[in-house]
């Protein structure tokens, strides 16, 4: 099977893009930006479709990553040769799998073919797209080998057994999520759910005989708190009459109080109030600008910044307007002296004249005419030429009277056409100055209006802040500012009457209890003997309603306890039939789940046994590129079941992560073209991003050599973006 050409009608940045495969080694040699990876992506999603749908993650989801930058229709078409016969595959995509359309083509006769379905890539190559990407496609930053089932499959390469690996990760996929579902990690699962439930119940049960035990010391610590309850109601019932007659002092030491914290308050915002009144001139404190005043002061600033702008514009307008004029004054008097040059070519233009040559010809015909009496036969000849010269000089006077009768309809033409140029050329120099001197008057108007505005917002804030240094490039920032202090100064004022409002009329409704000395404190021996008598009958009080709070909450609790107990009894039987059946339960799961952890085990073994087949193949295959690569040094290695690569190195097995990235990737590059060759007898094509880019210049070289053998069996499509990687190949 080979590739014969390609065209991408949108994909990624490509649009209206075409390329011819030839056999063997493809170089694609282009610059960083040029869109290899989106054109081998390309080429991987006629086979298999784009991949990720549904995905956030642009580097994901192909769809959203290779949506085309231009728009259009997101696709195009590839032609492969299969067999002797040629195929086109024609794939557009859309935001999701729905949108996808695929149609498959006889290239030959052009008529839709059926050989193949949209799954196109799994029946050529019996692989699914990953193993495809794990083999046959290898990414500049994506070397790395891992099995799946597909690839597993296609190793074996044997009908059945490829039955059976095909099934196998879907087989162990299926027994491992049972087995979560009935262990999981973190006591988690249906057997765990189980066992908490039994050792719930088997609490549950231990609670049931406990709460029969308990029942009656409950009952008879209802009874006391009860009793208990009904000693702390009288005592509070004497408490509250003491608290009546305290209540007196209560209330007049809190209006005091209030009083004094009105008094405080007043004080201070009355200080406040006087600041404020120092930001602004005594004569101007009633009459200071309102709202309005500033909305239209600060339209005119905006005004201001407005014609401020326009100023500069229409000086760049009118720079681009005077070169202007002097282009146009340039283009008018060119076409005026292109006209006059046409004019004068006029005079130029006259006919030549073949009178000499009409003589000459006369002159000869009249010598013919005379050699006729002596010699006939020179006579006739010299007459025949005679005649013919004299025809000759005729056509060709008439030519070039012809000629220079065209030379003048073209000059006239010319001449309309320069004299219409010129025309235009003045109309538009006289336009170009109209509009010059329009922008003059403009600009010299914006410069007026600035100026009168920047006076008028000058004077507003030198109004009020008369000492102030007034920048033009300040005035929103000073006259916010003014505005501001004028808020605080609005605010302060109606809370300084408010204050001395709300004081007036606290004095006017308790003028009784504020009389003479109340204000003041009160003698020390009747405070103290009043203040203590309140205190303690209020402590008295609290302690009393919590001691009785905590009874009725004791006693709630005690009934619900109670009530509880007695329920748990009526459900002592049911409880007990629940934690028989939750333990045959729990022993016929934790049977099943024996039996699937075995038969994994079993399945995973029989696994190992059947990879045998192909592991030495891989494994033979990869020391032979290895050798060819490693300037024919050989490595000892071993490939496991899951196709993962170690590698000997002082006398002990390394993992390929533990080498440079140059040589991780040459170690997965020979790693991949084992696995191709382990399954691919027939050749086929084979796509490389860029792989050799971790690689030494020693290295490379080998690598570049090793394509041309290579491209002998697989038509290969390399991509890179520098010389230094494709120096010895056919480019």
């Amino acid at each position: 099977m080979k590739l014969v050409k390609c065209y991408i009608e949108n994909f990624g940045k490509f649009s209206g893009f075409s390329y011819d495969f030839s056999d063997g080694l493809n170089v694609i040699l282009q610059e960083n930006g040029f869109g290899k990876t989106t054109f081998a992506t390309f080429i991987k999603a006629m086979f298999y479709g784009l991949c990720g749908t549904g995905k956030a993650s642009v580097i994901i989801n192909e769809r959203k990553r290779y949506k085309p930058w231009q728009g259009g229709a997101f696709g195009g078409n590839l032609v492969f040769e299969k067999d002797g016969k040629r195929y086109l595959i024609e794939r557009f995509f859309g935001e999701k799998d729905k949108d996808e359309t695929f149609v498959l083509y006889d290239d030959t006769t052009g008529v839709e073919c059926g050989d193949y379905s949209v799954n196109i890539g799994e029946e050529l190559f019996q692989l699914d797209a990953q193993a495809f990407e794990r083999s046959m496609f290898m990414p500049q930053l994506g070397l790395g080998t891992a099995a799946n089932d597909s690839l597993l499959s296609k190793l074996t390469g044997e009908e059945q057994d490829e039955k059976d690996m095909g099934h196998y990760e879907l087989a162990i996929s299926r027994l491992e999520k049972e087995k979560k579902e009935l262990v999981k990690i973190g006591e988690k699962g249906k057997i765990w759910e189980l066992r908490h439930q039994i050792t719930q119940l088997q609490c549950e049960m231990e609670e049931i005989d406990q709460l029969e035990k308990n029942e009656e010391h409950y009952k008879l610590r209802v009874t006391e708190v009860l009793r208990e309850l009904a000693g702390l109601q009288q005592k509070r019932a004497i408490l509250i009459q003491e608290l009546e007659t305290a209540g007196a002092y209560e209330k007049k030491q809190a209006v005091i109080k209030h009083y004094q914290t009105l008094r405080d308050r007043y004080c201070s915002i009355k200080m406040e109030f006087e600041e404020a009144c120092d930001y602004f001139p005594r004569e101007l404190l009633e009459v200071l600008p309102k709202e309005d005043e500033f909305v239209l002061i600060f339209d005119k600033i905006s005004q201001y910044q407005n014609i401020a702008h326009e100023i500069l514009v229409k000086d760049v307008q009118i720079e681009s307007l005077t070169y202007g004029l002097d282009e146009a004054t340039k283009e008018k008097e060119n076409a005026i002296r292109r006209e006059k040059e046409i004019e004068k070519a006029f005079t130029e233009n006259e006919v030549k004249s073949y009178t000499l040559w009409y003589v000459l010809g006369a002159a000869l015909a009249l010598v013919a005419s005379g050699l006729l009496l002596v010699n006939v036969l020179a006579g006739i000849i010299i007459l025949v030429v005679a005649v013919m010269f004299l025809v000759g000089i005729f056509v060709v006077a008439k030519r070039q009277k012809q000629k220079v009768q065209e030379e003048r309809q073209q000059r006239e033409r010319q001449l309309t056409l320069f004299r219409d140029a010129s025309g235009a050329a003045t109309a538009k120099y006289q336009k170009k100055y109209q509009d010059l001197e329009i922008a003059r008057e403009q600009q010299q108007e914006n410069i007026d209006k600035k100026l009168c505005l920047e006076q008028e917002i000058r004077n507003f804030i030198l109004k009020v802040r008369p000492k102030s240094n007034v920048d033009e490039k300040q005035f929103f920032a000073l006259v916010s500012e003014v505005k501001q202090d004028i808020l605080q100064y609005d605010r302060l004022k109606e809370l300084f009457g408010k204050a001395k409002q709300e004081i007036q009329q606290f004095e006017k409704e308790n003028a009784t209890v504020l009389q003479g000395n109340c204000v003041d404190e009160m003698t020390s021996v009747e405070q103290n003997v009043t203040l203590r008598s309140l205190s303690q009958i209020k402590a008295e009080d609290d302690e009393c309603n919590y001691k009785q709070q905590q009874l009725v909450e004791e006693k709630s609790q005690l009934l619900r306890q109670l009530e509880r107990i007695s329920q748990q009894l009526e459900y002592g039987q049911e409880k007990q039939a629940q934690l028989e059946h939750a333990r045959l339960e729990l022993q016929e799961l934790e049977e099943r789940y024996d039996i699937l952890d075995k038969t994994v085990t079993y399945l995973e073994k029989a696994k190992e046994r059947f990879s045998l087949r192909y592991l030495e193949k891989i494994r033979t295959h990869f020391q032979k590129y290895m050798e060819v690569l490693n300037e024919g040094i050989s490595m000892e290695s071993v490939v496991d079941t899951k196709l993962k690569l170690k590698v000997t190195q002082v006398g002990s097995k390394k993992d390929v992560d533990c080498f440079s990235a140059g040589y991780k990737d040459l170690m997965y590059l020979c790693m991949r073209f084992a696995l191709v060759d382990s399954f691919c007898d027939e050749g086929g094509f084979l796509v490389l991003d860029d792989p050799f880019v971790n690689l030494d210049k020693n290295k490379i070289e080998q690598g570049l050599v090793f394509l041309e053998k290579l491209s002998k069996k697989y038509q290969i499509l390399y991509f890179t973006c520098h010389d230094s990687r494709c120096a010895s190949c056919n480019k």
